[in-house]
Formats: structure tokens, sequence, C-alpha cells
């Protein structure tokens, strides 16, 4: 054996002590078991313990185990609505209007761009669905979308656009009426 090896038996003894790993990086969000959100301050390998302070109240700093804390990204999947649900709340919007379908965009994981423009006295409104995400590469203009839901532009007579408002939003995984 040259020096610097090890034999099969010490390296299966340090497999054996469980080389702690670190499984969240410093100054990263993570979710603690109660449901508050922390953001880790350092980690202490020897005892492997993060160092962490609330995110929202910022009390004293505290040490948490890796087994009390997930990945954020994990809790935090938000749900693709299906094309059916989304078509029921711009069936809502629309109501007895005539309208045209714009365009209609999907990728691998369903709907993300769905605009809709209806006729209404005095011009137009035209609804837009759009999915939470980064859209860049698509050349989708917006290019990052922050949030899943539905808005509404107005145009006047003359086709200008006068306002832009949400109408639903995606919260929680539930629609919420936004006006």
């Amino acid at each position: 054996m040259l020096q610097g090896e090890m034999s099969i038996g010490e390296v299966r003894k340090l497999e054996d002590a469980g080389e702690k790993k670190q499984e969240f990086e410093v100054h990263s969000m993570a979710l603690a078991d109660d449901g508050r959100k922390v953001i880790i301050l350092r980690y202490k390998k020897a005892e492997n313990l993060y160092v962490v302070i609330d995110d929202e109240e910022y009390g004293p700093a505290y040490e948490i185990g890796p087994d009390k804390l997930r990945h954020i990204e994990e809790e935090n999947q938000e749900r693709i609505p299906t094309l059916e649900e989304v078509w029921q709340l711009l069936e809502k919007l629309i109501g007895e209007a005539a309208y045209e379908e714009i365009r209609k965009l999907a990728d691998g994981q369903g709907l993300y761009l769905w605009e809709i423009k209806a006729t209404r006295e005095n011009g137009s409104v035209q609804y837009s669905y759009m999915r939470k995400g980064d859209y860049a590469e698509e050349s989708l203009s917006a290019g990052f979308v922050p949030e899943t839901a539905i808005y509404r532009t107005y145009f006047d007579y003359q086709g200008v656009p006068v306002s832009d408002q949400p109408a639903f939003k995606l919260i929680d995984g539930e629609w919420i009426e936004v006006s």
C-alpha cells in the first residue's frame, strides 16, 4: 500500500462514521418543520447543526438540525392549472361577449400563456392567462412571470390600452378573484 492510501477496512470505517454533509447553503432560505421560513446563517459541521434566524420575525439566532429543515422548492411546487380550469375562468370573464383567441402557448408542463380578446361597448378587453415562470427562451415579451394569474387589459375604441389589472391569481393552489 502506498503512503496516503487507505485499506478497504479504513474506507468502510469512514463510510460507517457517516461523514456529515452540508445540505443547505449559507444565506439560503429553508422551511422549518413547524412551517416557519428561516435564513441559514452558518453550518456547524462538528455538531451537524445549522444556525438560523426566522425570516419574518428577525429574533435571536438559534440552532436546528437538518432533519427539521426542508428545501423551500420542495414545499413550494406550485400547482399547474389545467387548460379546462383556465378556460372556466376565462369563460366567466368573457360572458356573452364575442371573442377571438389571440395566442395559446404550452411547454412540457402544460399551458403557460393564453390570450383572448373580447369585444365590449366602446372598445375591447384582452384576457391573458400567464403561468409563473421564466419564459425568456420562449421569446415571451414578459420574460419572467412572477405569479400565475389572469390579467385583463382594457382598450378604448381606437385600440389604445387604458388600464391593466389582474382578474384572478393562483394563491396557495387556489384561484382568488382579485376584482
